[in-house]
């Protein structure tokens, strides 16, 4: 997961099988978090900090 602060948050979507990943903006992420885990997905909410976005951090 990763914020714009001020802007969106973000989701991210990864394989169970490879290292790949995607990062689904949304303003409404507890919506999305809510529906995922209805679905029967698994959901892991601890921050995974996107240090793409902060170069250098």
């Amino acid at each position: 997961m990763g914020r714009i602060p001020l802007f969106t948050t973000g989701i991210r979507f990864r394989t169970e099988t490879a290292d790949e990943w995607i990062v689904y903006w949304t303003p409404e992420r507890s919506t999305v978090m809510r529906a995922l885990a209805a679905h029967g997905v698994k959901i892991n909410t601890d921050p995974v900090r996107l240090h793409f976005l902060n170069p250098g951090k």
